[in-house]
This record gives structure tokens, sequence and C-alpha cells, in this order.
């Protein structure tokens, strides 16, 4: 979108947390927009930056949004942190469901063949990716040949 702007554009949202997370960001945006000539408003904060009042608004309520989203990750990590110290665990669970299981298997019986390439396991199967197709395999104790997972740990090597 910030590519197609020209003078006299004016971009809508509904709130100015929806255009970015930092006051930095927010101002930087506005100073960039007002020296190509583009305009800001938002529905729900009435704002309008082709006036005074309306870019100091504008400026305001960038920091009372950065702040509200601090507010919230703190609150989320605060409840996430309780959640755990009364035993409770998020997220998905660990390991492959039955489904995920059965299709590791056929896709590590095709993988053995050598008669079809991963793409073509990935399509016969209906395997979104070939990072999934290597997951169930590894699942399934196969080596990968040509293909080497390299660890971000450098310690985990």
């Amino acid at each position: 979108m910030i590519s197609e702007l020209r003078k006299g554009d004016v971009i809508v949202v509904w709130r100015i947390d929806r255009l970015g997370r930092t006051t930095y960001e927010l101002i930087k945006l506005m100073v960039e927009w007002k020296e190509m000539g583009v305009n800001f408003r938002s529905i729900s904060e009435g704002i309008d930056t082709s006036t005074k009042m309306g870019r100091l608004w504008y400026m305001l309520s960038s920091v009372f949004a950065e702040n509200e989203r601090e507010i919230l990750m703190e609150r989320t990590l605060a409840g996430m942190e309780a959640a755990r110290a009364r035993g409770r665990v998020g997220g998905r669970p660990k390991g492959l469901t039955e489904k995920s299981k059965e299709l590791a298997s056929l896709a590590a019986t095709l993988y053995q063949s050598k008669k079809y390439t991963t793409i073509q396991i990935c399509q016969q199967l209906k395997i979104g990716s070939k990072a999934t197709l290597y997951n169930y395999l590894r699942h399934e104790g196969i080596k990968i040949e040509g293909w080497v997972r390299e660890s971000k740990n450098k310690n985990e090597l």
C-alpha cells in the first residue's frame, strides 16, 4: 500500500494500533506521509492529520497505543506464568497425531522405495511442505539423504 501512495491520498484505519506497534514507528510514518502530502484518518479515535489538532492527537494516540500494547503483553505473560504455577501447560501437545503417524508411515515407505521425489510424495499424500515430510521421516527413524538439519545452537551439533 505504501508504495502506491500519491500526494492527496488519505489512509483510513479503524484504530491507530492497527497501523504500528511502537510510537517511533507511528511517528515515523506520519512524518513520511506528511512529506509525501498524504493524510491519515482513524475512524474510532477521530484522528485527522490534515489539521494541527489531528496531528497532535495522532502523536498522543500513538503513545497510548504503545502503552496499551505493553500492558497487554505484561498481563498475558503474568497469566501464563500463573497458569504454569498451577500446573497448566499451554500449546499443542508434543508428538504426532494418529493421522500424522499414518502419513509418516506411508511417507517412509514411499521415500524408501526411491521411486518418488520428495515433491511427488508431498503431492501424493497431501503433505503441505517438504519440512513436514522430513519431520515425518525423522519420526520413522529414516536418515534423510542429502539434507542436513543445522542447529541454531552450536552446542547441539
